[in-house]
């Protein structure tokens, strides 16, 4: 379940939400029933504050810890808020207290409260008529109290205004100010009345009494001239085009307008029904920066497929556009996005978990099967921005995996409590998981691991042999036989030996015994020769490996077949000097593990090596025996899979050496099949 609450300025002091501003920046922590700390949060610019993944019948307390000092001259208004916590007990549902909020403080003296742009230019904040964010405040002291700054009226005070244009100077006492912008937003003019024509800037009286508060202090800014819009259209692209056709539209996605170099939040807003959105009253003196925000989350599971300055369909796209303003308005200012159809997940995530303990911040988390997954990331949540919590790509315990994987992490930050984990595939593409609140756990019910009751399929399979021999014997057919040879050289199957394994090939004519691999036919002889095969005979043949570049081993067959019936030939040629050495080739593979994106058609392979932020070795041992030095060439073969296909080329460098001698140093791109041989001399 999840539980949502805010903290506000309760001006009233009413216990009554009545459209009040809310505070930002005051941290909340989530406490279990022994009152330890599971999570903590800070409330957003508009005091909202919410908890994710709570259980039913637990006992929780939610607490103001306020670490950063933001209440120090405030004081509790609600009985929640006098108490410092909430007790939430027994969660059968989701529980939102944003209409009627538990904690409401007031000021011990305070002055604010908006800088706004006043569209209509009538010195009121009307609806729609947004806050100006960025803008220096100060207070200066009014000893004679006529609004003017003279000489002994001391700045004791100054603030910048925050994303909704609110500003609160707390704490102070009873007594006469002045609140002055002296450098108002650029092409804008005030539409308020100064109190001071002479001073720089606009200023405002204000005055404290009985350690109340005046939030009259409402500075309103309007473009003198030519006021500019940019506006736009969030689209469906169902049909993946990039192009705005007579298509679906986003309602409710949230946009912010940013300075040019997206450093301050200017207004932000939300789409309409149509997918539509703007931004009025602007002044045409500088560029600004249109960026898609969707804290609503109405874009999740979607790709960009349009903006304005990569065009249609490109290959990555930044999620803001740059507009200027200084020859009209920005229309057609517009985002495409399109949805593709559901493909089972690279990386299925069954569970995630963080905490904070020693130094830092703990992570674990769980997957149920991972497809060409190269490892992950993990990102926390830190003043509105996701920064690094993990100094590198923290690899990936298998690139394909079936079964559940584990794994953990410890950061040495802890100043975020929302987390993103991110996994990242061999093209290079991710896939982002949560955000996950600070103590949540089970991300979803992973399926049920079924265990395969391996010795009740054998016995079943070790029957149906059985029958089959039996019936073979019954019609006094000898079954065939399967012989599993590794390596090359002579070999010698007696007729002892196959009958001490049930096989009775007792008076079967030699010359309908047939010997088969893969390939077909096989020559073999039967010593002593004789025309029925019978005890003290044996049947003699020359294996070779199966030309598999994967698999040493070959498999034959022995049954009764005319056609294999192939008979080793003697060899008829002179004798003479006899060859003293000669090449042999010695093969290091292991099939120990399985691939589904394996790119030559097997899937089996060694290991795997991967080189994140440096270079990464692999060594083997190439056992040579009786080697004749000088007695002819000698070569390595390299038989590699290149794993990622990033955009960037080459992906990957391979440097071979042997005995300590470099032999191969080259590059190559791309999630292909890659064999090099070199010659050694």
């Amino acid at each position: 379940y999840s539980y949502r609450d805010r903290v506000w300025f309760d001006l009233s002091e009413d216990q009554q939400d009545g459209g009040e501003n809310g505070i930002a920046g005051v941290t909340v922590n989530l406490l279990n029933a022994a009152r330890q700390v599971i999570a903590t949060v800070t409330t957003d610019a508009n005091g909202y504050f919410d908890f994710s993944g709570l259980q039913g019948s637990t006992l929780y307390y939610v607490e103001v810890s306020d670490t950063a000092s933001v209440l120090s001259n405030f004081f509790g208004t609600t009985p929640e808020a006098v108490a410092g916590e909430l007790q939430l007990a027994n969660l059968t549902a989701n529980v939102d207290f944003t209409a009627e909020p538990n904690f409401g403080y007031n000021a011990y003296g305070a002055v604010g409260d908006t800088v706004f742009n006043d569209l209509n230019g009538n010195g009121l904040q009307d609806p729609g008529e947004a806050g100006l964010a960025g803008v220096t405040v100060r207070l200066i002291t009014d000893a004679d109290g006529d609004g003017i700054i003279d000489a002994g009226d001391n700045q004791i005070r100054t603030l910048v205004t925050d994303a909704n244009g609110h500003y609160v100077f707390a704490g102070i006492p009873n007594g006469s100010y002045i609140v002055s912008i002296t450098s108002p937003p650029a092409g804008y003019t005030f539409t308020g009345t100064d109190s001071d024509g002479t001073a720089g800037g606009q200023q405002l009286q204000a005055t404290v009494v009985g350690g109340g508060a005046d939030l009259t202090a409402d500075f309103g800014y309007r473009v003198a001239t030519s006021p500019r819009t940019v506006s736009g259209t969030l689209f469906n692209d169902a049909n993946n085009n990039g192009t705005l056709d007579d298509v679906g539209r986003f309602a409710n996605v949230t946009v912010e307008l940013r300075n040019s170099a997206g450093t301050m939040v200017i207004a932000t807003t939300t789409t309409n029904a149509s997918g539509n959105y703007s931004f009025t009253g602007l002044p045409p003196v500088d560029d600004y920066r249109v960026r898609i925000t969707d804290n609503n989350g109405i874009l999740s599971g979607y790709q960009t497929t349009y903006e304005v300055s990569e065009g249609p369909l490109a290959s990555s796209y930044d999620g803001f556009e740059l507009v200027n303003l200084s020859g009209g308005d920005a229309s057609n200012i517009n985002f495409g996005y399109y949805r593709p159809p559901s493909t089972p997940l690279a990386v299925s995530l069954s569970s995630f978990h963080a905490e904070l303990g020693g130094r830092g911040t703990r992570f674990r988390w769980t997957t149920d099967n991972e497809v060409g997954n190269l490892g992950f990331y993990l990102l926390g949540e830190v003043n509105d921005e996701w920064v690094d919590f993990s100094d590198d790509l923290i690899p990936s315990s298998v690139i394909d995996s079936s079964s559940r994987q584990q794994y953990s992490y410890e950061s040495d930050r802890r100043d975020a409590s929302r987390f993103i984990l991110i996994d990242v595939d061999v093209s290079g593409k991710a896939r982002y998981h949560g955000p996950f609140a600070i103590g949540q756990s089970d991300v979803s019910d992973p399926p049920s691991q079924m265990t395969v009751d391996w010795t009740r399929v054998r016995a079943e399979h070790t029957t149906k042999l059985a029958a089959r021999q039996a019936d073979a014997f019954s019609r006094g057919t000898p079954p065939a036989v399967r012989l599993l040879i590794e390596g090359k050289g002579l070999y010698r199957l007696s007729y002892e030996s196959l009958a001490a394994q049930g096989f009775n090939y007792s008076g079967v004519r030699v010359s309908t015994m047939g010997l088969f691999d893969r390939n077909g036919p096989v020559p073999m002889a039967v010593v002593p020769e004789g025309s029925t095969f019978g005890p003290g005979m044996a049947i003699e043949f020359v294996a070779e490996p199966s030309g598999d570049l994967y698999n040493k081993r070959n498999y034959y067959t022995l049954r009764t077949d005319k056609s294999g019936a192939t008979a080793l030939v003697d060899d008829q040629l002179p004798g003479g000097s006899p060859q003293t050495t000669y090449q042999e080739t010695t093969r290091i593979e292991n099939d120990s593990r399985y691939s589904y994106g394996a790119p030559n058609g097997d899937p089996w392979y060694d290991t795997w090596v991967q080189a994140i932020s440096g270079p990464a070795t692999l060594t083997r041992n190439i056992p040579v025996e009786d080697l004749v030095p000088g007695a002819g060439s000698a070569s390595l073969s390299l038989n590699l899979w290149g794993v990622t296909y990033w955009p960037a080329a080459p992906d990957h460098r391979v440097v071979a050496s042997l005995n300590g001698v470099e032999l191969v140093n080259e590059t190559f791109d791309g999630h292909v099949s890659w064999q090099h041989q070199v010659a050694i001399s």
